[in-house]
């Protein structure tokens, strides 16, 4: 087996690749893990043709989408965290004539026409409500800023595709005119070159908080790779070193990490990049892991499973590498994750030698295992009992039921009460509601999300293509919409729904729904921070 990323042959049994770091199997993240816990930079789902999504009745909730944690690409950022700190979504949309629409409410504001965001044909990237970038998809490959009353500012062209960054508040990119790539920045109205030209091949590149960029070149086999270092449009060559790849990678505070793989070893080697400087991390890197805050996860050649800081300092999670990480709780600088069966919590601080892991629960399935939104409850299923947990006074609750848990649904755990749904062996959709258990829906198979929704006030799900909301105790049970492809939601206000006519309609909090837009043919979900 080999892997996709870089083609190198596997290790039997290999749960990230010992040369890239690149996941290769999904079951490292509970395939549950609710979704306010995570902290993504960018969402998007694309939904396809009409003939496509014909076969397609059931949910597609493009906030709810499982982001697989994994190694911290600078060309693919992505990161495992909780969400302690405020963060906003924006809705765009295609018609079937390719305009781009920004749905505010229920107003649709045109933003540019002619350009498709399906498949990824966009690139879109929100520093904030004033600043929306869209790389155009034409031949002069076009970026401009947007605000959200649709004003644009156009930036540069000839943009390389896929290559915006987000980074210190400035839009990094790759220009690429008259055959010379070259490293850009954007920031309060002006456009910044960094580096000389470059490399043709150098696809990786990690912009610093210093005006500067980290970049990586190769031949055309993809061999020979050496690291620059860009800055006052000059190129300076850092690192060079047959018989090894080379890869970049940032943690979530914006520390560059050089990941160095020698071909004639079988384990790999970390670098904190500092300047002009490398500043040996770890040399015993088996397989690379999740990032947050300032910390990754990596097995060593020991067969142990360690988290590691920018600083150098690192410390054992387990003797066994077949742990799942399921939540960090940013505010409090506290990491979940399971060994087997067992749940574990650890204190990270500013001293991780320090740090010491503590045992939450024993026997806990990480498949149903949940957290309330503030990490001050846990919810999980052991066989025929619904476990909650105050992790504040570690009071324990146990509702015995009549059949085994399946899945708890996240999204519809309450911020301030105890309750939550779930469904058990039976495919019977059960809401517990702090004092009792009540059965919501008998047959419950087609039914693969339930959102809380308006302050917790209400419950929406969609069973088969209808779209069903009610009452916080499941009760008042109302039909909203039928022939629906998908719903989305943006906050616990702010809900879309798409019906089969395609056409985007707004659902206000008294159960009626409003055309937004019509002709849709595509959207996607961008996230950002304020």
């Amino acid at each position: 087996m080999k892997c996709a990323v870089c083609n190198k042959t596997l290790k039997e049994n290999a749960r990230f690749c010992g040369n890239c770091g690149a996941a290769i199997k999904a079951d490292l993240v509970n395939d549950y893990t609710d979704q306010s816990n995570l902290k993504v930079s960018r969402q998007k789902v694309n939904i396809l043709a009409k003939v496509e999504k014909m076969s397609i009745k059931k949910t597609l909730i493009p906030i709810a989408i499982v982001l697989i944690a994994t190694i911290y690409f600078i060309n693919n950022p992505a990161s495992f965290k909780s969400n302690n700190s405020d963060y906003n979504r924006m809705l765009f949309v295609n018609n079937k004539d390719l305009s781009i629409f920004l749905i505010d409410k229920d107003e649709a504001i045109a933003l540019t026409d002619g350009f498709s965001i399906e498949h990824y044909a966009n690139e879109i990237v929100i520093a904030d409500s004033s600043h929306i970038y869209i790389q155009k998809d034409s031949k002069s490959q076009n970026l401009s800023v947007f605000n959200s009353k649709g004003k644009e500012t156009e930036i540069d062209d000839y943009v390389v595709y896929d290559s915006l960054k987000l980074y210190d508040n400035k839009l990094w990119y790759l220009k690429e005119d008259n055959n010379n790539t070259t490293i850009h920045y954007y920031s309060k109205g002006k456009s910044t070159q960094v580096s000389d030209d470059i490399d043709s091949f150098a696809d990786i590149f990690s912009p610093t908080n210093k005006d500067s960029a980290y970049y990586i070149t190769c031949e055309s086999d993809g061999s020979d790779k050496t690291l620059y270092l860009a800055k006052n449009k000059n190129n300076e060559e850092i690192y060079d070193k047959d018989d090894c790849d080379l890869n970049l990678f940032q943690n979530d505070e914006g520390t560059t990490i050089l990941h160095k793989m020698d071909y004639d070893k079988d384990y790999a080697t970390l670098y904190l990049l500092d300047g002009k400087k490398l500043n040996e991390l770890a040399d015993n890197i088996m397989y690379m892991g999740e990032t947050f805050g300032k910390y990754l996860l990596y097995d060593n050649t020991h067969g142990e499973s360690m988290l590691l800081s920018a600083n150098g300092d690192m410390v054992r999670l387990a003797e066994d590498t077949n742990i799942r990480t399921l939540s960090y709780d940013e505010k409090k600088d506290i990491l979940y994750y399971f060994e087997g069966d067992d749940l574990y919590k650890i204190k990270l601080g500013s001293n991780l030698k320090k740090a010491k892991p503590e045992t939450v629960c024993k026997n806990a399935d990480y498949r149903t295992t949940q957290f309330s939104y503030n990490h001050e409850k846990l919810y999980f299923g052991n066989k025929d009992e619904l476990v909650i947990i105050n992790l504040k006074t570690n009071r324990e609750k146990i509702i015995k039921l009549d059949n085994d848990i399946t899945n708890i649904y996240p999204q519809s755990i309450s911020t301030s009460k105890d309750h939550c749904l779930f469904k058990n062996t039976e495919s019977s959709l059960y809401l517990y509601n702090g004092s009792k258990v009540v059965l919501i829906e008998e047959d419950a198979k087609d039914i693969d999300s339930v959102h809380s929704i308006f302050g917790d006030s209400k419950l929406i799900w969609l069973d088969n293509d209808k779209l069903i909301m009610a009452n916080q105790n499941g009760k008042g049970q109302e039909k909203i919409a039928k022939d629906i492809i998908s719903y989305s939601i943006l906050d616990k206000d702010t809900v879309y729904i798409w019906n089969d006519d395609d056409e985007l309609l707004y659902l206000t909090k008294n159960g009626k729904t409003t055309e937004v837009l019509s002709d849709i043919a595509s959207y996607q979900i961008e996230s950002y921070e304020e």
